[in-house]
C-alpha cells in the first residue's frame, strides 16, 4: 500500500504562490527547510513543472517525478528527476513498482488538483505561513472535487510563527 502526503506551505489566506513565476518568493528559509526535509524523508516526490523551476535545484536522495504537458522538452537525470505527462494514477503505480512506499505530493495546484480530484490523497500537511498575500494561486483549483473530509492527526508549532497542520482523509482510518 502506498501512503500518498499533499504537503505544502501555504499563506494564511490559502495561497501558495503571488503567481505564476513567483514560487515561493514570499517563503522564508527556515519554511522551505521544513518542505525540503518532508520531501527528502519521503525519497520520492511528484512535483508540477512550474513548481519545480521555482525550486530551481535537484536534492540529493530524491526520486522526483515532475508532471509536464511536454516531457520531450526537458533533460532529467535517470532514477533521480524524470519527466512525465502520465496521469496521476501511472505515476503513483510506476512508483509503488520502483519500491516507494510513500509519496509527497508537492505542488503546484494542478498537480495539488489532478491528485485531489481523482481521490489519491491519503494525508495533507501544511505548513501555515503567517501572511496574507492577498492575491495569488489557490491551494487548489475551484470545483476540483466534490467535497472531501479529512481528520486532524496532529498540529506542530514550527518556528516562531508558524504551525504545521496534519490531517487524514476521513474514509481512511
Amino acid at each position: 500500500m502506498m501512503k500518498t502526503i499533499m504537503a505544502g506551505i501555504i499563506s494564511l489566506d490559502g495561497k501558495i504562490a503571488r503567481g505564476e513565476k513567483d514560487g515561493l518568493d514570499w517563503v522564508g528559509t527556515e519554511e522551505k527547510g521544513w518542505i525540503g526535509k518532508v520531501c527528502k524523508e519521503s525519497r520520492a516526490v511528484v512535483i508540477g513543472r512550474r513548481a519545480y523551476e521555482s525550486i530551481g535545484h535537484y536534492v540529493e536522495g530524491m526520486m522526483v517525478k515532475v508532471m509536464t504537458r511536454h516531457p520531450e522538452k526537458y533533460k532529467g537525470i535517470e532514477g533521480k528527476v524524470e519527466f512525465t505527462s502520465r496521469g496521476a494514477k501511472e505515476i503513483l503505480v510506476e512508483l509503488f513498482d520502483r519500491g516507494f512506499r510513500t509519496v509527497i505530493i508537492g505542488g503546484g495546484r494542478e498537480t495539488y488538483s489532478e491528485f485531489v480530484s481523482q481521490g489519491l490523497v491519503g494525508e495533507v500537511w501544511a505548513l501555515l505561513s503567517p501572511v496574507i498575500l492577498g492575491k495569488g494561486i489557490s491551494w487548489m483549483n475551484e470545483g476540483v472535487a466534490e467535497m472531501t473530509r479529512f481528520r486532524l492527526i496532529c498540529t506542530e508549532k514550527f518556528g516562531s510563527d508558524s504551525v504545521v497542520v496534519k490531517y487524514r482523509l476521513a474514509d481512511k482510518e
